[in-house]
């Protein structure tokens, strides 16, 4: 059951605990496409994989404090990762000069029989990530 970019509400609620907290603010048609990819970790031995992106979508219902706001910040968590896999490549090999920011171009997810959730994410530079995971959860956002 592939899901391309826009994630389907009954399938992201299957690998998260709280996806509708993003839902809730920027509508329910969300997705990670076009977003800043601002930083990533992975801990071995947690088996987590966390990213953290800044969002610059109109939110629909922002909370009071944060009105006037444009930039928002993101950090979701997977758990039980397994089968990771990166080609991040350095600036030395890039033949642009320097990349400051890395654009999520296409967030691709798939639920495999085994309740597995497969994650396959292509930047605008041509930087991949693959992972799969049993499950997510979003957290600390906040205004950028």
């Amino acid at each position: 059951m592939p899901v391309n970019g826009k994630l389907i509400k009954e399938f992201v609620m299957d690998g998260f605990s709280n996806w509708f907290v993003l839902e809730n603010i920027f509508g329910e048609s969300f997705d990670l496409n076009g977003k800043e990819l601002y930083d990533m970790s992975l801990c071995l031995f947690k088996k987590e994989f966390r990213i953290s992106i800044i969002i610059e979508d109109s939110a629909v219902n922002l909370p009071r404090k944060w009105v006037g706001r444009e930039k928002f910040f993101a950090e979701i968590s997977f758990y039980n990762v397994e089968d990771f896999s990166s080609h991040i490549c350095s600036d030395a090999c890039r033949s642009i000069p320097k990349v400051n920011q890395f654009v999520i171009k296409s967030f691709n997810m798939s639920k495999s029989e085994s309740s597995r959730i497969s994650v396959k994410t292509e930047c605008e530079t041509g930087d991949t990530v693959e992972f799969s995971f049993e499950s997510g959860k979003v957290s600390r956002i906040k205004p950028w």
